[in-house]
């Protein structure tokens, strides 16, 4: 969400909008407006666009940068090679779409990509910095339950409770 309020703020900056009009002179603007509605699925009630650079992309960027930071740092890369591939294919799947059904916007794809590719990062490292998570496996000795008073709990290896309720 973070990136793409990033990006809609991005968006409304005047050589973003100069950017837009170069890329698409010569258009046919009837043409050029279906491709934008088509391409764009978030609009304000009066049909205003919230943002004309696909907000998508900087969704699908920033996930990905930010678990390929922390996978990076607890070296897990072997244990997520499934969800690596899967938000790989995700993410060339929505630079072709843009690049092949949405001309409007097409060379504008690669602005929201950086910006999530960057605050996913710096929201991977700050989280990994501030130890707000502790990502840690479960292994065999650690078990999660309910116990006889219906209380759901689990144990770690040195025999702590973590979770009760």
């Amino acid at each position: 969400m973070i990136s793409a309020v990033f990006v809609i703020m991005v968006d409304k900056l005047n050589p973003i909008n100069e950017l837009f009009i170069k890329i698409n002179s010569g258009s046919n603007a009837p043409d050029l407006i279906k491709n934008i509605e088509q391409c764009n699925l978030f609009t304000f009630e009066d049909g205003h666009l919230v943002s004309k650079l696909p907000l998508s992309t900087s969704t699908i960027s920033f996930i990905f940068s930010y678990f390929m930071t922390l996978i990076a740092r607890f070296k897990v890369a072997k244990k997520n090679a499934f969800f690596i591939v899967i938000l790989t294919m995700l993410i060339g799947y929505d630079f072709y779409y843009h690049f092949t059904g949405c001309k409007a916007v097409s060379y504008l794809v690669f602005i929201p990509f950086v910006i999530g590719v960057i605050l996913g990062i710096l929201w991977g490292v700050n989280v990994n910095e501030s130890d707000v998570i502790n990502i840690k496996g479960i292994s065999s000795s650690e078990t999660c339950g309910t116990s006889s008073k219906n209380k759901y709990s689990c144990n770690m290896t040195d025999g702590s409770q973590i979770i009760t309720f």
